[in-house]
């Protein structure tokens, strides 16, 4: 009874003792986390090398993978990148399992651990944020030293009880029973990450085991492997019910450790013995760790050369679904403020886009029909519900008092998405812009409300998604220095429509008044009513623009300033 407490005990506090060190070390990473797994670099190499990285900071790839979902899910990074890091990520976590045999089943820190626990605990309790964060770490580390010690007490027990007879064994039997016995460890192994939610901890259990002699090298080892596949039962779990970027990124994690395992399984026959001979004059423990690194390596060598034609696979299984306009728009990704704005300010920018392109289009055309007709009513009311599914998922996020919206990217997105709201209201209610030819300003207005249109529709598709623009396609600074020109021309094209309108009203009032006569006057306001959703429809452009780019993820604040008057 007393080895059952122990290992229960241990198990417990050992999972405790990592949930309580990831946060703290997810909080000191902060946003930065977040940022560098969105600029991950372009090539899948360095993608995998920063998973690894970002991994080994916080000390958990379900934290990584799954930061990883909702940064694909906001459009943040693309989906060969994030295969790369989640390649990193199962790669940085096999790190645990080397300090575990390494520190934690050799030296016992019991008495050392519980004073850690008292200090992290204090800051925790009593600092503020950054202080707090590292109180977390602190005490979350501790806990899971302790949990180390207190495991290896009930394995002791254990091995006094259980030993590697009475478990499947896959040395000096036929074949077909070391198959069936190599099939029944693997599950075990799987079953213990899913019952735990932690591969980490099963493979401390495992190692724990095998230093107490409870389990043999060849037993653990399968073991593992299975615990390695049950890892990525969590990232498909974060992934139902999430948009189809985040589900594909979780099946290639599932993908992954599947392959990766099989591969391995299948030279089993060849690797057991070795490991069972190997074991005899080398530490099983460090064996074992260095098992669980090497098979990941393995897997890592064999997929990133073809990552192409892995992502290429996974789209096919899994293609887009639901409404193109609002495929960023992960609930999950509410949790993380930071990410959620990202994939509203992303998807306020797709949806211009597509109401610009079909506006220069229409105007392009002279068309003599309401805009709204030239311009489709399906386009129209796929924009609107867009902009109104945008409008309910802002209002939902899960913004923590303590942390404020220094850069403003919140109120940016909201202003962003109200001027696009009024941009469409706009179109639905404008006249025929046929009503307009034979006025010389008027003419000019369309050509410039034109090229206006043409140049927003080119700015929204490099902020949305800048892997689809050719001249987006440059480093960030680069991408942010040409919208900031771009910007600046269509705010110049929509002061000076804004002018023309005036001359506009002013001599077609004039024009009416001298003719006298009802119809004239009826010509002329059309005139008068076309000119005018013209001009408010490329003055929202701009001003949604003007919004999108000072609220980008990459923006100083002080870069584009936001302007008075953002009611009119």
């Amino acid at each position: 009874m007393g080895m059952t407490v122990s290992i229960l005990g241990g198990v417990g506090m050992f999972l405790l003792g990592m949930a309580v060190m990831t946060d703290g070390l997810k909080a000191l990473a902060g946003t930065a986390l977040r940022r560098l797994l969105s600029r991950a670099a372009s090539t899948p190499i360095r993608a995998t090398a920063l998973g690894v990285v970002v991994t080994l900071i916080v000390q958990s790839s379900t934290a990584t993978t799954t930061t990883t979902i909702g940064l694909v899910s906001a459009g943040l990074l693309s989906f060969t990148r994030a295969i790369g890091v989640v390649f990193g990520a199962n790669l940085g976590t096999t790190a645990t399992a080397w300090f575990v045999a390494i520190v934690g089943v050799k030296v016992s820190v019991d008495m050392a651990a519980l004073p850690l626990v008292f200090v992290g605990a204090l800051l925790r309790l009593l600092g503020r944020k950054r202080l707090s964060a590292i109180g977390g770490t602190i005490a979350g580390f501790a806990l899971l030293l302790f949990g180390l010690g207190v495991l290896q007490e009930g394995m002791s027990g254990m091995s006094a009880v259980v030993n590697p007879g009475d478990l499947p064994s896959m040395v000096g039997i036929g074949v077909w029973k070391a198959i069936g016995a190599t099939v029944v460890l693997v599950i075990a192994g799987a079953v213990m990450t899913t019952v735990m939610q932690s591969s980490t901890a099963a493979v401390a259990v495992t190692l724990s085991a095998l230093h107490a002699g409870a389990i043999a090298p060849d037993q653990a080892a399968a073991l593992v492997v299975g615990q390695n596949v049950g890892t990525s039962l969590s990232s498909g779990v974060a992934a139902i019910g999430a948009t189809t970027a985040a589900q594909r990124t979780a099946l290639a994690h599932v993908l992954f450790n599947v392959i990766t395992g099989a591969v391995v399984l299948c030279s089993f026959p060849l690797v057991i013995p070795w490991i069972d001979s190997a074991a005899k004059t080398l530490d099983p423990t460090l064996l074992l760790a260095g098992f669980h690194t090497a098979f990941n390596v393995l897997g890592v060598a064999i997929l990133l050369p073809m990552v192409g034609r892995f992502a290429s696979v996974i789209e096919r299984i899994l293609p887009q679904r639901g409404p193109v306009l609002t495929r960023h728009l992960d609930r999950a990704s509410q949790s993380m403020p930071d990410m959620a704005i990202e994939a509203a300010r992303r998807t306020v920018a797709m949806t211009l886009e597509l109401v610009a392109r079909r506006a220069q289009a229409a105007i392009e055309a002279r068309q003599a029909a309401p805009l709204r007709e030239a311009i489709g009513d399906s386009a129209i009311d796929a924009a609107k519900g867009a902009l109104e599914e945008t409008r309910e998922y802002l209002s939902q996020i899960a913004w923590p008092p303590e942390q404020p919206d220094p850069q403003g990217r919140l109120a940016n997105a909201l202003h962003a998405l109200d001027h696009s709201i009024r941009l469409v209201e706009n179109i639905e209610e404008s006249a025929h812009d046929a009503g307009v030819d034979g006025d010389e300003a008027a003419i000019r207005i369309l050509e410039r409300s034109r090229a206006a249109l043409e140049l927003a529709a080119s700015m929204s598709c490099m902020i949305a998604e800048p892997a689809d623009c050719a001249e987006a396609r440059t480093a960030a600074q680069s991408r942010l220095a040409l919208l900031q020109s771009q910007l600046v021309s269509v705010r110049e094209l929509s002061e000076t429509i804004t002018e023309d309108a005036r001359l506009v009203r002013r001599g077609a009032l004039g024009s009416a008044i001298a003719a006298g006569a009802p119809l004239a006057v009826d010509r002329v306001m059309a005139r008068v009513d076309a000119v005018r959703h013209i001009d408010r429809i490329v003055h929202h452009s701009w001003r949604s623009l003007e919004h999108l780019v000072a609220g980008g993820a990459e923006v100083p604040r002080a870069t584009v300033p936001s302007r008075a008057g953002d009611g009119t």
